[in-house]
């Protein structure tokens, strides 16, 4: 198993610090760093035209970001290199009952 780490807790003033040594793995499953990126342009006529009622610049900067976001959210989980359905161990997985999951299967 894993060694134990030595910690201090709710302890009042300064006391002796328990040490202790936390082993690693000498050759990690190392990831590559990917990127999700963008360029929004705007025109300035449309953001001149059309700033009232919504600041239009805004709102297609809020929508680029809430896109690019969702991309990263979408890697994080499908991603064949490092996403978290791909790297699950099988007994970690949750089988549905018939077809496409449903939240019933989740009871």
């Amino acid at each position: 198993g894993e060694a134990s780490i030595e910690l201090a807790s709710g302890h009042a003033g300064e006391v002796l610090l328990p040490g202790t040594f936390v082993d690693y793995e000498s050759s990690p499953r190392e990831y590559e760093l990917s990127v999700a990126q963008t360029v929004l342009r705007v025109h300035t006529r449309v953001a001149d035209l059309y700033n009232h009622p919504m600041n239009q610049v805004e709102e297609q900067l809020r929508l680029t970001v809430e896109a690019l976001r969702e991309r990263q959210e979408h890697e994080m989980v499908n991603s064949r290199d490092f996403g978290l359905l791909h790297n699950a161990a099988p007994s970690q997985r949750i089988h549905t009952r018939s077809g496409p999951p449903t939240p019933d299967d989740l009871d």
